[in-house]
């Protein structure tokens, strides 16, 4: 299973999170917006830290983040991603080029924090959420969510294993 979601890049640029599930060797990404945009790999594929895998030991689930660079600032864009056969396509903007300085423009900021699908038996909150009518420029998600796929744990796990290597060879 492919899936796509946008982040906050730079001004002209478009930044995806791809997540790739229930594959022990997921294809190559590909990302487009029309032919419009440089298209780079800005983390590369790595395994999420779910404990997922096949027989053989392999991780099932997977993420990166794709740009794609050389846009136009304060647009929206139609942008897909392609993982083998199968695709995903959002539509984004890129952010202005430059915050508005008169309170004739806007800049929406959309903030988010916990939620919990199956605790909205009703649907209520859906149905909240899909009444906004304002397409925020950035979405920020606060709260206490733990983003365990972030590279900043893979950097603490790797020091931490440095500093056990280090602590074990001076016992020696």
């Amino acid at each position: 299973m492919l899936i796509a979601y946008a982040q906050v890049g730079p001004p002209a640029t478009v930044q995806v999170w791809v997540g790739l599930f229930g594959t022990a060797n997921p294809p190559q990404l590909m990302m487009d917006a029309g032919g419009e945009g440089q298209f780079t790999v800005l983390s590369p594929l790595r395994s999420i830290r779910d404990s997922m895998t096949d027989a053989a030991g392999q991780a099932l689930n997977h993420r990166a983040i794709l740009q794609l660079t050389g846009l136009q600032a304060g647009t929206s864009y139609r942008v897909t991603v392609r993982a083998g056969a199968e695709t995903r396509s959002i539509t984004t903007s890129t952010l202005p080029a430059a915050l508005p300085q008169k309170l004739d423009d806007t800049f929406n900021i959309l903030l988010c924090s916990c939620y919990s699908q199956p605790e909205d038996a009703s649907g209520l909150m859906g149905s909240v959420v899909s009444q906004i009518m304002l397409r925020p420029h950035m979405t920020m998600m606060l709260g206490d969510q733990i983003y365990g796929d972030l590279p900043i744990f893979e950097v603490g796990e790797r020091l931490f294993s440095l500093s056990l290597q280090t602590k074990e060879k001076k016992e020696e």
